[in-house]
């Protein structure tokens, strides 16, 4: 199980102040955003596979794009 904190770090190398300008565009609150596209966010996820307790754990940061990156 890859660990939060790597997860974290690959979500916010991926960020750009362009995506986070395109999320509130959706109306999408981006006081917790990092900016990072769904395309990336579905290619971790692909890597990362389901997995409850690090969703869980995911969910707990408050992040939006880690929020969303599992189901």
């Amino acid at each position: 199980m890859p660990a939060v904190a790597d997860i974290l770090s690959q979500l916010r190398e991926h960020s750009t102040p362009a995506g986070k300008s395109g999320m509130q565009r959706f109306g999408i609150d981006t006081t917790h955003a990092l900016g990072v596209s769904i395309p990336v966010l579905r290619g971790i996820a692909k890597k990362i596979k389901k997995d409850h307790a690090l969703a869980l754990a995911l969910w707990g940061t408050g992040i939006h794009e880690a929020r969303i990156l599992l189901p």
